[in-house]
């Protein structure tokens, strides 16, 4: 079990359940249109999406994308 899924089993069921459709869809590479997707300044191909209180840090690559972080967001988020 990775971070990501241990995170999920924090949140309310339906969070829960948008949350693990945003990351496989991050990790699968397909098209992120209609997610608030943005390039994180000083990483290399480091981006972050944001997801009400939720924020999930990947590195972007041609196939699988690597999820970093997935927390909710504060002070120390990035």
């Amino acid at each position: 079990m990775d971070k990501a899924d241990k995170f999920t089993q924090k949140l309310e069921k339906h969070e829960a359940l948008r949350l693990r459709d945003v990351i496989k869809h991050i990790r699968l590479n397909h098209q992120l249109s209609g997610i608030d997707v943005k390039k994180l300044k000083g990483g290399d191909e480091e981006y972050r999406v944001r997801m009400g209180r939720v924020r999930i840090r990947f590195l972007k690559t041609d196939k699988l994308n690597v999820i970093i972080d997935v927390g909710f967001r504060n002070d120390n988020t990035y």
